[in-house]
């Protein structure tokens, strides 16, 4: 049996989904890197995609540059800072980096 050429193999296909993108940021506060997340995530949730902000702040800590649009806010609650001493400031940043791996392993982004 011959199929012809240009014959999808697969069904019809389904519509595709919105890449997930993850913006990581230490926190939303005044400065000009969060101000330029905000800028970002509110452009690529206008173009259809799925925007997730991981911070390391305080569920109850001020967002000073809002999101235009329906983005997904994940906050570790993991500020920085470890006690004295160097063996404090790297357990403190490995700590960071796990709950930042679990949060990402959670979201499954795209990108």
């Amino acid at each position: 049996m011959q199929i012809p050429l240009g014959t999808s193999l697969q069904g019809p296909a389904s519509a595709p989904q919105a890449p997930h993108i993850v913006l990581v940021v230490a926190a939303l506060g005044a400065g000009g890197a969060e101000r330029v997340i905000s800028l970002i995530a509110s452009d690529w949730l206008a173009k259809g995609r799925m925007v997730t902000i991981v911070t390391f702040d305080a569920p109850d800590d001020p967002i000073f540059h809002p999101v235009c649009g329906p983005v997904r806010l994940v906050r570790l609650n993991m500020r920085a800072g470890g006690g004295a001493g160097w063996i404090a400031a790297m357990t403190a940043v490995l700590r960071r980096y796990r709950a930042l791996r679990q949060a990402l392993d959670g979201l499954d982004p795209d990108l």
